[in-house]
């Protein structure tokens, strides 16, 4: 239990350290990085503490579809961490259905959640419609996909290998016969049984905000396993 204690801390430290990445790349675009915040998926509210610690909080409301997470660890998170209660607002639910005020938040922070949806778009664009124009997004904490323009450069010799050798196929293509000759990130990286994980492409990522209509820009701290992005939703609608 100790060690897990400390895993856990040392995961939070990590994060925190991204998070204060992504708001200073908010704030050298000129992105919002302070006022109105919507935390998605936010567990029992660790994160909260460094974001008052990093940013100017006015109001925060925290989406949680866990029960026992947001209403019993939460209250008891903030109380331990001595958050200004009075700026926080707990809504259980699903990021699927995010209940608040349409155009209400300034930015909103994803922490370990994007990766966990099986229509990360739709996430994408619930976010996105609590945004205020102009509005910002962070998303923290996704898998790195060990993938480069190599990789897919010799893709297509792999999968032609692959069926050559229909033995090798499981050890380069976990999730079974690839779908073409352009690697698909959920062939060659497929979803965790038991954590629900996916890991995506970057393409996949540029294709998911684009779909949003957000633009987004890519973040890595190099001591980092994670990869971050932040994100920002047009004063206008994106053609």
């Amino acid at each position: 239990l100790g060690l897990l204690r400390r895993e856990r801390r040392q995961l939070h430290a990590e994060l925190a350290e991204d998070m204060a990445m992504c708001l200073e790349g908010l704030r050298s675009r000129c992105w919002p990085a302070a006022g109105a915040c919507i935390e998605v998926a936010a567990g029992d509210l660790w994160l909260l503490r460094h974001l008052f610690r990093l940013t100017d909080i006015s109001a925060i409301t925290c989406v949680e579809y866990s029960e026992n997470r947001l209403l019993k660890l939460g209250p008891e998170t903030i109380s331990r961490d001595n958050l200004p209660a009075e700026r926080i607002t707990l809504a259980l639910g699903s990021y699927y259905d995010i209940q608040t005020e349409p155009e209400s938040a300034d930015f909103a922070v994803l922490c370990q959640a994007l990766h966990h949806a099986d229509d990360p778009v739709a996430v994408l664009m619930q976010v996105k419609r609590a945004l205020k124009p102009g509005g910002s997004i962070i998303v923290m904490g996704e898998h790195v996909a060990n993938w480069s323009l190599w990789n897919d450069l010799l893709h297509p010799f792999f999968l032609l290998a692959s069926r050559l050798f229909p033995g090798s196929l499981l050890s380069y293509c976990p999730a079974g016969r690839p779908r073409g000759l352009v690697a698909n990130s959920q062939d060659l990286f497929p979803k965790d049984p038991v954590l629900g994980d996916h890991t995506y492409f970057r393409r996949d990522y540029r294709a998911m905000f684009r779909q949003a209509g957000l633009k987004l820009s890519f973040l890595r701290r190099a001591e980092s396993p994670w990869l971050s992005i932040i994100g920002l939703k047009p004063v206008s609608p994106t053609p």
